[in-house]
């Protein structure tokens, strides 16, 4: 079944505060996207800005280094299953390939290509474990969150293996050779430690850990069934079981400053394709803008539209996007189709 794409138009293409549409005097000052629902898709290009002030002039500039934004986009998207963060307000930081795996240490694990993706492979029950290389920042960072991926599926018994992450820390002012690090367990909410094959695979908040210069990965397993694992190796003889597929990658989201946090008129236009003052003469109050904005918005996700109404009376922003359909339910789950 095909769906045409079609034009998203009328309110529903607003971002809104409750019922409200002028985001500088409703009562949170926060637009939001319409909730998505499940088998449908809002293809984003851009947003539509319209906005007033007493004069715009004055605007234009950032006078101050503590000034607070005017406006502030934030995009939620899953950035990992289940992980819900800001992809323009965060760089990712993926330890994982051969590379990575080869520069630590192994205990009792080897790395292997278990479809098609390195992955560190425990050799037989037992503990395991591996320890990243320490990887040091020519600046300092601030860590906001963790993700992992494991070969093994999540409806894997939980008894089948358990394992823990573990994050050192060094801050600035601390040698990475010399100094003892801060080590911090990563641990899912709702999870303990060590933690389960059907437990979540992310921690989303850090503690702010911040001015880190330098971090590293410990990954400890403790494997109680294996499971059948087997490689070919051409020309010899029968493959045997090499043991249970675990870590895949490792996951840090550094919180970046985002492009869509605004604090200047001149700081929107040079991200805005379109940028129109509609006054000839002062003063100048009225303008226009497309902020391109580039987002897939599934179920659970939105764009959150942020106004300082110390700046605007007047705000208002609705989408540039395509609305997507994909029925979630098949036809035969109705009786329909082949007996």
């Amino acid at each position: 079944m095909i769906i045409d794409r079609v034009q998203l138009a009328g309110i529903d293409a607003y971002l809104r505060d409750a019922e409200d549409i002028n985001l500088a005097s409703s009562p949170n000052n926060t637009g939001t996207t319409k909730s998505v629902q499940l088998g449908m898709g809002v293809d984003v290009s851009g947003i539509n800005l319209l906005l007033k002030a007493d004069n715009l002039l004055e605007l234009m500039s950032r006078s101050n280094l503590e000034d607070k934004p005017m406006l502030r986009i934030t995009l939620r998207k899953e950035m990992f299953p289940q992980f819900y963060a800001d992809p323009y307000a965060h760089r990712v930081h993926t330890v994982g390939g051969y590379e990575d795996f080869h520069r630590g240490l192994m205990t009792n694990m080897r790395a292997m290509e278990v479809e098609g993706q390195a992955t560190l492979v425990s050799l037989n029950v037992g503990e395991c474990g591996w320890q990243s290389p320490i990887y040091v920042f020519p600046q300092p960072i601030q860590l906001k969150g963790a993700a992992w991926e494991l070969a093994t599926s999540r409806l894997t018994p939980s008894d089948g293996f358990g394992y823990e992450m573990i994050l050192d820390i060094w801050v600035q002012g601390q040698d990475p050779e010399n100094d003892s690090p801060t080590t911090i367990e990563i641990v899912s909410e709702g999870s303990t430690f060590p933690s389960k094959p059907d437990d979540l695979r992310h921690q989303t908040n850090l503690e702010s850990k911040e001015d880190i210069i330098a971090y590293r990965i410990l990954f400890r397993a403790n494997v109680q069934f294996d499971s059948y694992l087997t490689e070919f190796q051409f020309r010899q003889g029968q493959s045997n079981s090499l043991g249970r597929p675990l870590l895949r990658k490792f996951y840090l989201l550094e919180s970046i400053d985002s492009i869509y946090t605004i604090f200047s008129l001149h700081e929107l236009e040079s991200q805005c394709d379109e940028f129109s003052i509609l006054e000839i003469s002062p003063p100048l109050q009225t303008l226009t803008a497309y902020l391109p904005l580039s987002a897939l918005l599934m179920e659970n996700e939105s764009i959150i539209l942020e106004i300082n109404p110390d700046y605007f009376s007047i705000c208002e922003a609705h989408l540039d996007a395509q609305v997507i359909v994909r029925p979630p339910i098949t036809d035969k789950q109705y009786g329909g189709g082949n007996a």
